[in-house]
């Protein structure tokens, strides 16, 4: 376990050399984070502090930045400043990540007496000014500590107590903080605790480096936390040093955490930013977490997911970090769950974030004439989203500068719809400048984005005044998204005040990727006069992404630009075969399950419609019912229902009907035909044709006037439901009958 603390602490597990930052990607910086590991500390105070320190070097942005972090007291058996650091170099990956964050656990510790537990300023600032070295990259020392100065007993800085705390106070205002200020070193302290020396604290963070933040210049601030107060000392760091950097923070809401149980922290993401890393003190190593975007996808801990790139850290700690390339705006669901046995724990989470912006800036026309008013645009754009929605760009300003021979003015850009502008709310910054009617040499328009939490985007462009020209155009599309693969059509309005047809030419410039957007027609002729024609826009089918770039007018013979103006079009993937037809499946789906439904419904009903149950027969003869009803049993389904009709022989008696076993019967009904129910007899001729619930129908077959009739209601048939046909009424006697 040594070693590994050991080679840790001396950077082994650096990765590549310094990379320059490419456009588009967050700029790397150089931090310093000085713990203090003074006597005058409480243990739980320690522990806030290597989760302070951890949250920095783990939420760090960039992957090419460089952070070291180091344990300071006083010169005692052991020197004013550990010799054991922990540092993350550039390039470093999750592993080396990882390796940080338990390098910070092992080697930031509570001093004891003999060792120097006393709080050397001077030896520890002296320090983190040394090791952030003479780079250009933006250097920031966090300096955390409880107390105040404190070298007595150190004989290096003098001979007595008050000898030995005023030579440290001298050296800091003389030497210490003037060679933070000239070499560009932030100086941020955080104390906590109630024994700060407030007024020292606030002298350190006004008279090292400035920040220097999307154009303007950030003054260090001394954050002070009464005591160390857990979620709220990382809170203060975590706005510290998203101001020292040029970002933003946003936070959850603290909460505890339960044995066996778990919470879900909501931490935002606004869909500015770029980059961004999630952190998570857990409190406890143990404590499981897990991330979901704003789209209820659970985040990788590595490797790339719906097009943003994860890198999870320090799952073996009490502080997690999640680093994602351009992350889903929204609210981010963090669920940490905890192991049964532990104690109750403080959890909370925090998110760093950073929006790079690659505005397409442009003069319109490029080279104006002398006296003659020209546009400006600005459409900003990430890494990987056209911004077409303002809201998003709220606290953002965008201005221009006009500067060269009898010109030096500054406008704001705006989206209102007015003057320069041609329409509100489409997320193009537009204003106007006039060129002197004397002017010639050299021009100069700097264009700005800038805002908090964004790092500034500037652009300019230098021309030399042009002749003027007979040709005035305008190039309007649709900057909607489009699908890669598609097209899209637009118009060129063209007044020609020449008397001859201009040949102009159209030309696609400053892609984010050369080829992604064609144009055609490549040329056109526009006659003397008012004309248009139209274009096709064509997006190549691996063109994913803001497409940037600049659509141009030029003349064909000279070369001139007449117009140009934002592309500005996301090309979003092209949807798979069945995203394409999806509702067509769907609908397709739909027909068929009707037709199957229906198919069924046929069926069960051609099966229900053959069912005989629930018919009964009756049996009369004259207007006298023979004996009872009879029908199909109930219990059991059939599409026939065969039964016997007893006669007796004299017609004396009454006569009666009896069911048989199915095929035995001289009778057998069926439903069918258009009365309803069909009666096959013994009788000569075609079945008899029963209506259910209609009249009795006689039995020509049988002697003695018989008729049957039938009902189809389960009830038994009354006589007077029925219209018997009128026969002789024979009355029965009381003898056994003999039956036919």
């Amino acid at each position: 376990m040594a070693l590994v603390a050991l080679a840790a602490c001396a950077g082994v597990f650096a990765g590549a050399g310094p990379a320059a930052a490419e456009e588009g990607e967050v700029k790397p910086i150089d931090v310093v984070v000085a713990v203090d590991e003074s006597g005058s500390l409480r243990p739980e105070a320690v522990i806030q502090e290597k989760a302070a320190a951890t949250t920095i070097a783990l939420g760090e942005l960039s992957a090419q930045s460089r952070v070291i972090v180091f344990g300071f007291a006083s010169r005692g058996t052991k020197p004013a400043v550990e010799s054991q650091r922990c540092e993350l170099r550039p390039g470093a990956g999750a592993a080396d990540r990882e390796a940080m964050g338990r390098c910070i656990q092992q080697n930031i510790n509570l001093r004891a007496g003999g060792d120097g537990d006393d709080t050397d300023f001077v030896a520890a600032l002296n320090q983190g000014i040394s090791d952030l070295g003479g780079s250009d990259r933006p250097k920031v020392l966090f300096l955390l500590t409880d107390g105040r100065l404190d070298v007595r007993g150190d004989t290096s800085y003098g001979p007595n107590d008050t000898a030995q705390q005023q030579h440290a106070e001298d050296l800091l205002r003389r030497q210490v903080l003037p060679k933070a200020k000239e070499r560009g070193v932030q100086v941020w302290p955080l104390g906590f605790g109630g024994d700060i020396d407030q007024t020292m604290l606030e002298f350190f963070a006004a008279n090292g480096g400035r920040a220097q933040c999307d154009g303007r210049e950030v003054t260090p601030k001394a954050t002070l936390v009464q005591d160390s107060g857990g979620a709220r000392l990382l809170k203060s760091m975590q706005e510290a040093f998203a101001t020292a950097r040029c970002g933003g923070s946003s936070f959850a809401e603290p909460t505890t955490l339960d044995g066996g149980g778990e919470v879900t922290l909501k931490v935002p993401i606004p869909a500015i930013a770029t980059d961004g890393t999630i952190t998570v003190y857990k409190a406890d190593p143990a404590v499981s977490v897990t991330f979901t975007d704003p789209d209820g996808r659970k985040a990788p801990s590595s490797g790339e997911a719906d097009g943003s790139t994860f890198e999870l850290a320090g799952n073996s700690g009490t502080v997690e970090a999640l680093r994602i390339r351009n992350p889903k705006p929204g609210d981010w669901a963090v669920k940490l769950v905890a192991p049964g046995g532990m104690s109750k724990q403080l959890v909370t989470a925090s998110a760093l974030w950073q929006g790079v912006l690659r505005s397409v800036f442009v003069l319109d026309p490029p080279s104006p004439a002398p006296g003659q008013a020209f546009t400006v645009y600005m459409r900003p754009h990430t890494r990987s989203l056209e911004i077409t929605d303002p809201k998003i760009l709220e606290g953002l300003t965008f201005s221009a500068r006009l500067t060269g021979a009898g010109a030096d003015t500054s406008v704001a850009l705006l989206d209102d719809g007015k003057d320069a502008d041609a329409k509100a709310g489409d997320a193009i910054y537009s204003a106007s400048f006039q060129l002197p009617a004397n002017a010639s040499g050299r021009y100069t328009v700097r264009g700005v984005a800038s805002g908090t939490g964004v790092a500034a985007d500037e652009h300019s462009e230098t021309f030399e005044p042009g002749k003027p020209t007979d040709v005035n155009a305008q190039i309007a599309f649709d900057r909607a998204p489009a699908e890669a693969g598609s097209t899209r059509s637009g118009v060129v309005r063209v007044t020609n005040r020449g008397t001859a047809p201009k040949e102009v030419r159209l030309l696609v410039k400053d892609l984010n990727r050369s080829g992604s957007v064609s144009v055609s027609p490549a040329t056109a002729a526009a006659a003397p006069g008012q004309s248009e024609f139209k274009f096709s826009l064509a997006f190549a089918k691996d063109a994913v992404g803001p497409s940037g770039g600049v659509l141009q007018l030029v003349d064909a013979a000279s070369g001139d630009v007449l117009t140009n103006t934002p592309l500005g079009v996301t090309v979003t993937e092209r949807p798979s075969w069945p995203q394409r037809y999806f509702w067509w499946l769907v609908g397709a789906a739909v027909l068929l399950a009707a037709a199957a439904v229906k198919a069924a419904l046929m069926l069960v009903a051609r099966v229900r419609g053959q069912d005989v149950r629930g018919l009964q027969f009756a049996l009369y003869r004259g207007n006298q019912q023979q004996g009872g009803v009879l029908g199909p049993e109930p219990e059991h389904r059939s599409n026939r229902f065969d039964f016997d009709i007893l006669v007796p022989q004299d017609h004396r008696d009454p006569a009666g009907l009896r069911s048989t076993n199915t095929g035995e019967g001289p009778y057998t009904a069926r439903r069918g035909g258009k009365s309803g129910v069909l009666l096959e007899h013994p009788g000569a001729g075609k079945p008899l044709e029963l209506l259910t619930d209609g009249p009795a129908v006689d039995l020509q077959h049988l002697p003695g006037g018989y008729s049957i009739a039938v009902r189809d209601s389960g009830q038994v048939p009354k006589q007077r439901d029925y219209d018997p046909p009128q026969h002789e009424d024979t009355s029965p006697t009381n003898r056994a009958p003999e039956y036919l």
